[in-house]
């Protein structure tokens, strides 16, 4: 994806996936001395925010997951990458599911851009603690109703083991579009469930994508190449496992 968008502009840079050990994560800066900068995924995001000035959204979030090893500084771009993809299909009201790290972010960006926002964890005290940390209007759910949302978004680890989620599809609301932060070839179980339930679904991909997007543009200060991007991700499929 970042080599594609390098080669639309005609810039000369590389992009690599680089194996990290935890106890590595204080010499970035001097271990990756040739590199500009450096995405962060799993598990790492909290870790790293010991070494890096964060900005005040990735403070809150407690994650970074874009660092700029030139000034030592870190941003996390997962929540407004989010609040991108969701941008004009006309929801006001989300519920998210999971109290991970991408869901904190999550919760973050959707609260300050006005969404009205609902979470539900299998773990209500750890939902309850999520949104009290953020210091979020986010209303904590006792069972993942969906009934009344206009955006229903799985951050759980589900997708990843195979599972499914406690949903009563019968319940479901035409206007009702559900994403899963996550993604495989031909969709999740999330997004088969919902599809199959007559239901418009967004892929994981997307987010994938926009975050990619604003990570670039912070990086090189640029405007990123999205279509480029995107077509280097989703390559022939192009919208195969999106609806919306």
């Amino acid at each position: 994806m970042h080599r594609a968008a390098y080669a639309a502009l005609g810039l000369d840079h590389n992009y690599e996936a680089c194996l990290v050990k935890r106890e590595d994560l204080g010499g970035l800066q001097k271990n990756f001395s040739d590199f500009e900068g450096l995405n962060v995924t799993v598990p790492h995001k909290e870790a790293v925010c010991a070494y890096f000035a964060l900005d005040e959204f990735a403070i809150r979030t407690g994650a970074a997951n874009t660092l700029n090893l030139r000034t030592g500084q870190g941003i996390n771009t997962d929540g407004w990458g989010f609040v991108e993809v969701i941008a004009g299909l006309g929801v006001e009201r989300v519920l998210v599911a999971g109290a991970g790290g991408t869901a904190r972010s999550i919760m973050l960006a959707l609260t300050l851009a006005g969404y009205r926002v609902s979470l539900w964890n299998r773990n209500l005290a750890r939902a309850a603690a999520l949104v009290s940390e953020l210091d979020v209007p986010a209303q904590v759910c006792s069972s993942l109703d969906i009934k009344g949302q206009d955006l229903v978004v799985n951050a759980t680890s589900s997708s990843l083991k195979g599972e499914s989620l406690p949903i009563d599809w019968s319940c479901r609301e035409p206007q009702t579009v559900f994403c899963d932060l996550y993604y495989s070839s031909g969709g999740t179980v999330f997004a088969k469930e919902a599809r199959a339930a007559g239901a418009n679904t967004i892929d994981g991909r997307e987010l994938l994508v926009a975050q990619g997007a604003l990570s670039f543009e912070w990086w090189l200060e640029t405007e990123a190449p999205r279509e480029v991007m995107r077509a280097a991700v989703f390559g022939n499929e192009d919208r195969t496992n999106n609806d919306v």
